[in-house]
């Protein structure tokens, strides 16, 4: 847990709070554990030891199916301002818009660079935000292989560039063309841990042999990077205080912070579906 947790949240883990633990880590009984040893296990830890999948067209059929039956939903509008005197929303195409009260899903360190005028207590808590971020490659190989029947698997050793590998073949026969595979790699950088970009892409492959998850009969056909600027909020001594203070400014202004991003939490999707409807019910 300690190697891993250090190289997936990039700080030293002296200067981490427990508090994001809450149902990402399983607390198994001494029975349990007793079990466990002897292998008599019958118990699946985690939150998502069992969980659905759509058999078509990825993850993204939950929001689309969510989205299905609301109307004026505009996408690619990126906000440019938000003006907490006017209430109204700059958009980056030049148009406006007015709103009475506003739910953001955007990432809280966002925000000063939008509303003017900010505080300077609150500024501060802004600047003390700290995250990490996520490098995600995506391989498809000319070959049905790959991670046997695994789903994802963790990697805490030093040695190995990547945290988490993940074989989205294994989720649905739908996400790979049939006779080929795919794999996803993740790996955390931050201020504190810097990423070398030109040379990541190919020691990720390296690892990736070393681990066995690639062999020379694989073919890659293609591949394709996610750099993720915005991966898990850090919950380091600071988190608390500033999120707090930022949290009760936005809300003296009628703005809702939503989502992992938004509130600034560590949270599953799931979690972040049931803020939504929280955040609604607030309307």
């Amino acid at each position: 847990m300690a190697p891993y947790n250090a190289k997936f949240w990039t700080v030293p883990l002296h200067k981490l709070t427990c508090q994001w633990l809450d149902g990402f880590i399983p607390v198994p009984s001494l029975e349990q554990v007793i079990k466990g040893i002897t292998g008599e296990r019958q118990k699946e830890f985690g939150y998502n030891a069992r969980f659905w999948y759509p058999k078509k067209g990825g993850i993204n059929q939950l929001p689309l199916a969510l989205a299905s039956s609301i109307k004026h939903i505009y996408t690619n509008c990126p906000v440019t301002g938000i003006d907490l005197d006017k209430r109204e929303i700059k958009i980056n195409f030049g148009n406006k818009e007015e709103f009475d009260c506003l739910i953001s899903t955007i990432p809280l360190p966002e925000m000063p660079y939008l509303i003017k005028g900010i505080p300077r207590e609150t500024s501060f808590s802004f600047s003390r935000l700290r995250w990490n971020s996520i490098f995600n490659l995506n391989l498809g190989i000319e070959k049905e292989e790959g991670g046997s029947r695994r789903h994802w698997v963790y990697f805490p050793q030093e040695k190995i560039c990547f945290f988490r590998a993940g074989f989205p073949h294994n989720f649905s026969s739908a996400l790979a063309p049939t006779g080929k595979s795919s794999i996803y790699v993740e790996v955390a950088y931050s201020k504190d841990m810097l990423l070398q970009r030109k040379t990541i892409v190919p020691r990720i492959k390296e690892d990736l042999r070393k681990v066995g998850l690639l062999r020379n009969e694989h073919r890659l056909v293609c591949q394709d990077i996610n750099d993720i600027k915005y991966g898990y909020p850090i919950y380091d001594m600071h988190y608390n205080e500033a999120r707090a203070g930022i949290i009760k400014y936005l809300s003296r202004n009628n703005i809702i912070p939503c989502g992992r991003y938004g509130s600034w939490r560590y949270f599953s999707m799931e979690d972040s579906i049931l803020d939504g409807k929280i955040a609604a019910s607030c309307l």
